[in-house]
């Protein structure tokens, strides 16, 4: 897989991924892989326990994206000894991870990133998510990345703006 790496314009890694311990060990040599060669990753359901198991491997990759539902969140947030509730929770996160943006899927969803930047998305949508929808919105999220890939959005890396973008699309 590393060497397709080059190939590619981002990495979507978790849905069915399983939680088999060397297929997991081998996502995070992958993760880490991409992200040495500036390739956005978005980090969505199975994948998620990459970060909840070696959270500091995470470090500095400032081009992922981890898409935690509630549980999620609160099985990361125990990772890596967070406490809180809400925005300062989510920002705390981000800040223990330091690089990827995570964005907590709920009723409105949020997105941030180390910087303490937090955008929510509340645009209605269905009252309730049907299975997959995370899948669909992962994906879109890896799309929005790969096309910004070399943009800049207001001087940063465009990782919230994505994540905003790819909820009101996925909810529309």
């Amino acid at each position: 897989v590393k060497s397709m790496l080059p190939r590619l314009h981002a990495l979507v890694l978790g849905c069915g991924l399983g939680k088999d311990d060397q297929v997991l060990q081998a996502a995070l040599e992958i993760c880490q892989a991409a992200a040495s060669q500036g390739l956005p990753v978005v980090l969505d359901a199975d994948g998620l326990e990459v970060a909840i198991r070696w959270p500091k491997a995470l470090q500095g990759m400032d081009r992922s994206l981890l898409t935690p539902n509630a549980n999620e969140f609160r099985r990361l947030c125990e990772a890596t000894g967070i406490q809180g509730e809400g925005h300062s929770q989510l920002v705390k996160l981000c800040e223990k991870l330091d690089g990827p943006a995570v964005l907590l899927k709920g009723s409105e969803d949020l997105v941030a990133d180390a910087s303490g930047r937090v955008e929510c998305c509340s645009v209605q949508g269905t009252p309730r998510r049907s299975g997959g929808y995370g899948d669909v919105l992962a994906g879109t999220l890896g799309t929005l990345l790969a096309w910004s890939r070399n943009k800049v959005v207001e001087g940063d890396l465009p990782m919230v703006a994505a994540g905003c973008a790819a909820c009101e699309l996925v909810r529309s």
